[in-house]
C-alpha cells in the first residue's frame, strides 16, 4: 500500500512539472517575453540611406556617399539583431 503511495505522488509530481514547463514554452513562442528589436549602426557624415528592403528575416540597407559614387550595402538579421554582412561598392 506504501508503495501505490509513493509511486502516486511522483506521478502528481512528474505531471504538474510537465504542465508548467509547456505553459513556461507557450509563453516564450508567442513573443510575450521579448523587447522590441534595437539596432544601432554608425553612418559616416556625409551619405544617404538609398533604400530599406525587407527580405524574409533579412533587412537590407543600401548606403551611398552624397557624390553618389559606390556606397556600402549592410544586411541585418532581424531575429538575431546583428549585422549579418556589409558589401563595399567601389567605383570603377
Amino acid at each position: 500500500m506504501g508503495v501505490l503511495l509513493v509511486v502516486g505522488f511522483i506521478v502528481v509530481i512528474a505531471t504538474v512539472i510537465s504542465r508548467v514547463s509547456q505553459s513556461g514554452e507557450k509563453n516564450t513562442a508567442s513573443g510575450a517575453t521579448t523587447a522590441p528589436l534595437a539596432v544601432e549602426t554608425l553612418i559616416p557624415t556625409g551619405t544617404q540611406i538609398r533604400s530599406l528592403q525587407l527580405n524574409g528575416n533579412n533587412l537590407v540597407v543600401h548606403i551611398t556617399p552624397k557624390s553618389g559614387e559606390g556606397g556600402v550595402i549592410i544586411i541585418y538579421d532581424i531575429k538575431k539583431g546583428r549585422e549579418h554582412a556589409r558589401f563595399t561598392l567601389k567605383p570603377r
